[in-house]
């Protein structure tokens, strides 16, 4: 039986494309001490129900990805995510990200866009470059 929060899993894996283990704990199951055994175990079931995730090994980091329709995961895109993440874990609050955003009429690309609200309540703008 899926949960609510297997539901916002797999909206999460509908909408980036792909979830690890470890970035499904980090920001659905933060504050557990079994976060990352109880990630595993709803991602195993949610794979079962849902046709549309599957799970492919990432070559470089040996690291189980669970992606939507068949989607290759790539390094560079798993560190981004890596990253987006560890700021939903910490007690940011994340207001906005951008995978890949351009700049400049489409002449420059970054990785990722972020505006947060940090620990202090101050916002701040983050332009990530992996």
């Amino acid at each position: 039986m899926l949960m609510e929060r297997d539901r916002h899993i797999m909206r999460f894996i509908e909408e980036h494309g792909m979830l690890t283990i470890k970035q499904c704990s980090q920001i659905f199951f933060k504050g557990s001490s079994r976060a990352y055994d109880l990630a595993r175990r709803r991602l195993a079931k949610i794979e079962q129900m849902n046709k549309d995730i599957k799970t492919m090994v990432n070559i470089y980091t040996k690291e189980k990805v669970y992606v939507w329709n068949n989607k290759r995961a790539s390094i560079h895109s798993l560190y981004v995510y890596n990253f987006y993440a560890q700021l939903l874990q910490s007690d940011c609050k994340v207001l906005e990200f951008i995978k890949e955003p351009r700049w400049l009429d489409g002449k420059y690309r970054s990785d990722g866009f972020f505006k947060i609200v940090d620990i202090y309540g101050n916002i701040r703008i983050l332009c990530l470059e992996v």
